[in-house]
């Protein structure tokens, strides 16, 4: 039999255990899309990622993926595990608060029990919030951006106990350290250097004027920003994913300022690119009311719950400890309005940018969890008032049942293989060393993956048109595939970089085989192509990337077959008249508007595609997701029109239905265009 004390030790572990259960249920099993492939790629190859980077977690992954399994799973268990950790944190920081509660009595067996199964409840609770649960499901920095939010708040909430001791500087180093590191996760928490001061200030306002004080948290701080030095050996290793290649001091400067994009570490307060009230600081309140105050709950109003136990926790922490408090509102205000100014979110931006509020949930769910500790207090301390008892009991599970109810089928990714799928889909759809050129994250990281970790069609050379503007990975490109048609030295490479647009073409010479292109034997192949390239850089400059690309084209003679992702709007519109469309990829062809081959479309689309997921209403659907059904739908529809074309309006109809079925309408957000076109097809062939 458990004691009354060993159950106030092992309760809130089991609180934590089974938070991490229900985030390795809901844990991503193959990769997602955006940032995670890139950092699961990283983390197998100790490679280097996009700047700013995320070293530690690349490292901490790395440790993780030495144990045997698939490592895209692993890594997503990982990001459970920072979670819980994360929340448990939090809830030993709220134990040190109640300590400190003159009406708390640590001796009490009871009243320990009755305030630990209290905070068990708000454990849970915390771990069901949406935008903690989302990021502790795949492997993404966000989620340990969050973790170091409640290590500076625990490491402040002990300096402030031992603030008459000489100890409390060593909380400061630590502090100070926690900030350093936290640049090597993802840069987040420098916002919270003011806040740091400011709850100095608030506890002890004569310490800020003490050299000690400031020794203790620079030093720490520069401590810190020293681990990121590990980028250099990491880049000289040359692994796979090496972005900017920091292998040296000036590079690794580059890589520290964001040289790639613009340098200055990305301080871009003004002008706003978005109305400040009307839209950033709106994106940020719909982000928090889906996290704390919503409605659409299964219990309706009970969504609500968290946000006003957040807000009475707050007051009643003003009630016991107002330095607390207001240290603590220091600290939020910071994670949300400061990163709100700092983040600057664009209007219509394509992704959300709820990761980056993480860290302000994070200290919102410390005053959840203060409050609940606080009532399990209240609890003991009337335990012969069963009415408020009972209430304050039913508040707490209410809170915890909404919010689990309400985003359990939301955040259940264990079946989502959307990007896998996709990218699987394009690397299956390519012949024997194909060259492949791309657009953006998620029709580039995720064939990465699967190459590099999974050694799948390794013998594609993937090249991200974005990418072929920066010196350091046209040099990766030539010096790990010396057969690759780019014949370029060190030297000219670095030599690159905008040139005067002139109105010219240019002429590549064909290959006389119609059957090197899956064309019929009898095809009249043209001598040349003829291509007109118009202005690219404001229209008086050509890119370095369609450089890149036409000195491929060149040098290719069509000896590699070169592929564009579906993915890829108009920045290579001089190659459109040439591309055969084959699926989610489109081949280059040495004639101008060459007809749809139904035969390979269909073969992909209809045969070799996966759709997993699609048809089963229990998988969400996200924007990404939507994105890559819109583009097999397009496809789909393509194939449809080609064999109605054609006379075979029975194979037509048939294959409509087998796009309804796979990818159902009602599954898919689709534009007025493309359920018209899909009502007229039907009726078409109905008829």
């Amino acid at each position: 039999m458990f004691s009354k004390s060993s159950l106030s030790r092992w309760i809130p572990l089991m609180a934590l255990l089974a938070v991490f259960l229900l985030y390795c249920l809901t844990a991503f099993r193959a990769i997602p899309w955006w940032d995670a492939p890139e950092n699961t790629l990283a983390a197998y190859t100790l490679g280097v990622v996009n700047p700013p980077g995320a070293l530690l977690l690349t490292i901490i992954g790395w440790i993780v993926t030495r144990f045997p399994g698939p490592p895209d799973f692993i890594l997503s268990l990982t990001a459970g595990a920072i979670g819980v950790f994360t929340i448990g944190l939090v809830f030993f920081s709220v134990k040190t608060v109640l300590n400190g509660n003159p009406r708390f009595t640590p001796g009490n067996p009871s009243e320990n029990t009755i305030v630990t199964v209290a905070l068990a409840l708000g454990v849970i609770l915390l771990g069901g919030l949406s935008t903690l649960w989302q990021f502790s499901t795949k492997f993404t920095p966000y989620i340990l951006t969050a973790c170091f939010t409640a290590l500076i708040l625990w490491g402040l909430l002990h300096w402030k106990d031992h603030l008459d001791e000489p100890i409390h500087l060593r909380w400061l180093f630590l502090v100070g350290l926690l900030v350093g590191l936290d640049f090597s996760v993802h840069r987040t928490n420098l916002l919270l250097v003011p806040g740091i001061l400011f709850w100095v200030l608030v506890f002890r306002p004569k310490l800020l004027i003490n050299p000690k004080v400031w020794a203790a948290m620079i030093v720490g701080g520069i401590t810190g920003l020293l681990f990121h030095l590990l980028l250099i050996p990491m880049a000289t290793a040359d692994p796979f994913l090496n972005f900017t290649d920091p292998s040296t001091l000036s590079r690794f400067w580059d890589y520290v300022s964001l040289q790639q994009y613009g340098g200055g570490f990305l301080v871009d307060l003004f002008p706003r690119t978005a109305p400040f009230w009307s839209y950033q600081i709106m994106d940020y309140l719909q982000t928090f009311a889906n996290n704390f105050l919503f409605i659409d709950s299964p219990l309706g109003v009970a969504g609500v719950l968290p946000g006003i136990l957040g807000i009475f926790g707050l007051g009643m922490l003003f009630r016991r400890h107002w330095k607390t408090a207001l240290g603590t509102v220091g600290l939020f205000v910071c994670m949300s309005l400061v990163a709100v100014l700092y983040f600057n979110l664009p209007e219509n931006y394509i992704r959300p940018i709820s990761r980056h509020y993480l860290p302000s949930f994070v200290l919102f769910g410390f005053w959840i969890l203060c409050v609940i500790g606080f009532l399990g207090q209240e609890i003991h301390h009337r335990s012969s008032s069963f009415f408020p008892v009972i209430g304050a009991g039913l508040v707490i599970v209410i809170g915890v049942a909404g919010v689990l109810l309400r985003n359990y089928p939301e955040r259940d990714m264990s079946q989502h293989r959307f990007a896998e799928d996709f990218a699987r889909n394009m690397l299956m759809s390519l012949p024997d060393d194909a060259i492949l050129f791309t657009n953006g994250d998620a029709d580039t990281f995720p064939l990465w993956y699967l190459q590099e970790v999974e050694g799948y069609r390794q013998d594609v050379t993937v090249c991200n048109i974005y990418l072929l503007n920066t010196r350091w990975f046209l040099k990766q490109l030539v010096s790990r595939d010396t057969e690759f048609p780019l014949n370029m030295t060190s030297e000219e490479i670095d030599n690159l970089g905008l040139i005067p647009w002139a109105d010219s073409t240019l002429v590549v010479r064909g290959d006389p085989h119609p059957k090197k292109y899956g064309l019929p034997k009898l095809s009249v192949m043209p001598d040349s192509i003829t291509l007109s390239v118009p202005p690219s850089g404001g229209g008086e400059h050509l890119f370095i990337h369609d450089q890149i690309v036409l000195r491929i084209l060149r040098q290719n003679r069509w000896r590699r077959p070169v592929y564009l992702s579906i993915g890829i709007g108009p920045s290579l519109s001089y190659l459109e008249p040439f591309l055969r469309l084959e699926g989610v990829v489109r081949r280059l062809i040495p004639g101008e508007s060459p007809e749809v081959d139904t035969a390979i479309l269909k073969k992909n689309l209809v045969t070799r595609y996966h759709y997993h997921g699609y048809n089963n209403p229990d998988v969400p659907i996200d924007a990404m997701t939507n994105w890559a059904a819109l583009n097999y739908y397009n496809l789909w529809l393509a194939l449809v029109s080609s064999k109605q074309r054609d006379g075979e309006t029975g194979d037509a109809f048939s294959i409509l239905e087998t796009l309804e079925s796979t990818i159902p309408a009602e599954r898919v957000e689709m534009p007025e265009a493309v359920s018209s076109r899909v009502d007229s097809l039907r009726r078409q062939l109905a008829s």
